[in-house]
């Protein structure tokens, strides 16, 4: 991995970006057991090594002190991850032939972004204004290639963008805190786990929707 870090604009800005690359070997994954094993009914998946994997991307954020009392935040990631070679010829007696060798590797996004803004805004000599806000993209993900190849797609998670907020007011001491918040703002759907089976399909796990609370926060 290489990386670079920058101070501009007399330190109201700060720069940043890496370049990575990696190579692996012996990847452990969660591969589909024969329907002809004895225990097919009962255990779907086993753990397999995968011969070979490699990834590389980049990654750079920019931070941003636009006011006193207001700092702004993106960031960007690119990931390109595959199996080098990933195979289990037929005959194995525990799990099912396949051959994955140049395909895109699990739960490796190719794009993730985030954007996010936060408030810091004194109002008296006791108490000032704290919030955020951030906006966050996640590519789509393959959780798990399928488990009946050539008939059942690959449990694929779509992209999605997830929006959290928050507002409040707190001591200058930062001892206490009374704020109202939201958490995937816009209801978003997306999903936070997948599987693939022979005997049942895809299965997606979807996460939390639209939750909005109120918080107090004493901190000792």
């Amino acid at each position: 991995e290489i990386g670079a870090h920058a101070s501009l604009m007399d330190r109201k800005v700060q720069v940043s970006a890496a370049v990575f690359y990696n190579d692996y070997r012996d990847v452990q994954v969660a591969a589909h057991v024969s329907q002809t094993f004895q225990y097919a009914q009962l255990v779907s998946i086993s753990v397999v090594n995968a011969g070979s994997a490699r990834t590389y991307g980049a990654e750079a954020s920019v931070t941003a002190r636009v006011a006193d009392p207001l700092t702004l935040n993106a960031s960007v990631g690119y990931l390109n991850a595959k199996y080098k070679t990933f195979r289990v010829a037929p005959g194995n007696p525990v799990i099912a032939p396949f051959d994955l060798s140049n395909t895109r590797m699990i739960n490796s996004p190719e794009w993730q972004m985030s954007f996010s803004a936060d408030l810091n805004q004194p109002v008296s000599d006791n108490l000032k204004i704290a919030g955020n806000a951030l906006a966050s993209y996640t590519d789509k993900i393959i959780w798990q290639q399928s488990g009946i190849p050539g008939f059942l797609p690959d449990s694929v998670g779509p992209s999605y963008w997830l929006v959290n907020a928050r507002l409040g007011v707190r001591t200058t001491d930062d001892k206490y805190e009374l704020a109202v918040y939201a958490k995937n703002l816009f209801n978003a759907g997306y999903t936070t786990f997948g599987n693939s089976s022979s005997s049942y399909g895809n299965i997606l796990a979807w996460g939390d929707p639209r939750i909005v609370g109120v918080e107090a926060t004493v901190k000792f």
